[in-house]
């Protein structure tokens, strides 16, 4: 597989991964952290960087390293996930906690994505007692370079890493 195509299935199957959890969390609780949501945004970058060490093939030589022009697609590509992640938890989070016990259709699901200011606000409790709305533009720029930083420290940088992991 290309480096690019591992990133994006990998990426894939983590943000499915993530919008499950936070589907079955916020089915079975009324409240819970926001850390609970950045936590799962960071399953993409995870997805990713498994995914290189199980299905990417290069020579063994210790002495190449990925370069700059190799890891910053990547980079980006894995922040874009990650601020994708966090975004549908947050709609999912949303919907799920608005509607009635029938549950949400997948038509308003997707009305939900294209147009957020449609959706009610999430509120969180700060330390003070006090109800805050969740910031929902700074959530996804922090996650975006969570997720590039992700990226450099997760996947190897040094060919040979990859051959050492495998073994």
């Amino acid at each position: 597989m290309s480096t690019m195509l591992t990133a994006f299935v990998m990426g894939m199957l983590g943000l499915a991964v993530n919008c499950l959890i936070v589907r079955l969390a916020a089915g079975a609780w009324s409240s819970f952290d926001t850390r609970l949501l950045f936590f799962s945004s960071i399953l993409p970058i995870l997805f990713i960087a498994a995914g290189f060490a199980l299905f990417e093939k290069r020579e063994a030589n210790a002495s190449q390293f990925r370069s700059m022009n190799e890891m910053l697609p990547l980079a980006v590509v894995g922040g874009a996930f990650s601020s994708l992640a966090i975004y549908l938890s947050l709609v999912i989070t949303t919907i799920v906690w608005s509607t009635d016990a029938t549950g949400a259709s997948f038509s308003e699901f997707l009305y939900g994505v294209f147009n957020p200011s449609s959706l009610p606000p999430l509120y969180e409790i700060v330390k003070s007692g006090k109800q805050t709305e969740v910031s929902w533009g700074i959530m996804i720029v922090v996650d975006f370079f969570v997720g590039a930083f992700g990226i450099f420290q997760f996947i190897p940088r040094q060919v040979d890493d990859v051959n050492i992991l495998r073994s």
